[in-house]
């Protein structure tokens, strides 16, 4: 969706999120494809922390269908990545709740942070740039 946004978008604003989301979200895998490299875990996965991840997903499927898009790559954009972000924090609060490494947890902690800031930076953007 960054990408979208960075070929297709108009307004600078939305065009710097989406920079900064990319940049984030690029180091943000790193980081997390380091800990998968050299975790030794220490007990099988939940049932019950697959199911949360797995309603998660269901959800925001739901929603991103559902959201009306209105053709305008910075507004749709704004709205989409909202969903995305929504997501991305359940999935990280449930990673906080059935984790048993420190190291993770505290990771989950920081996109959590991370992730509310930019939603709240994009709602007021939103509210900012309505059409009606």
């Amino acid at each position: 969706m960054a990408n979208e946004e960075l070929s297709s978008g108009d307004d600078a604003a939305i065009k710097a999120i989406a920079t900064k989301v990319k940049t984030d979200q690029q180091k943000e895998i790193q980081e997390l494809q380091a800990f998968i490299s050299s975790y030794q875990p220490d007990q099988a996965t939940s049932n019950m922390f697959n199911m949360e991840l797995m309603e998660s997903m269901e959800k925001s499927g739901r929603q991103s269908d559902l959201q009306v898009l209105t053709g305008d790559t910075d507004q749709d954009f704004a709205q989409l990545m909202i969903v995305h972000h929504q997501s991305a924090i359940e999935n990280a609060r449930a990673v906080q709740e059935h984790g048993t490494s420190t190291m993770i947890k505290e990771m989950a902690h920081r996109m959590i942070n991370a992730q509310m800031a930019e939603i709240e930076e994009l709602q007021e953007w939103l509210l900012a740039n309505k059409e009606y």
